[in-house]
């Protein structure tokens, strides 16, 4: 798995990506995957369950929504990767 170099601040932090599997095995749904990817705001590129919707938050990040798991499901698994800029004012 490649690693991810990132610097802040003048550090720079390597970190390996972790994979996760987020698919019920108890699911009859399709096991595919869509890849959503933009490379302009938040620089990712993510595959996520094909019967997953992911909505754009103001262009600093993404929210990956699952769809109920029955017709009484209030509660919809989230995923949000979100971009936030850190600024530092001298004294």
């Amino acid at each position: 798995m490649p690693h991810i170099a990132q610097q802040t601040m003048g550090q720079t932090m390597t970190t390996t990506p972790m994979a996760y599997d987020f698919t019920n095995t108890n699911s009859t749904t399709s096991k595919s995957f869509l890849t959503y990817q933009n490379n302009s705001t938040l620089g990712i590129k993510v595959q996520y369950p094909s019967n997953w919707k992911n909505q754009q938050v103001d262009g600093v990040g993404v929210v990956f929504i699952s769809p109920p798991e029955t017709n009484l499901d209030r509660f919809l698994e989230k995923l949000t990767i979100a971009f936030f800029l850190q600024l530092i004012i001298p004294p």
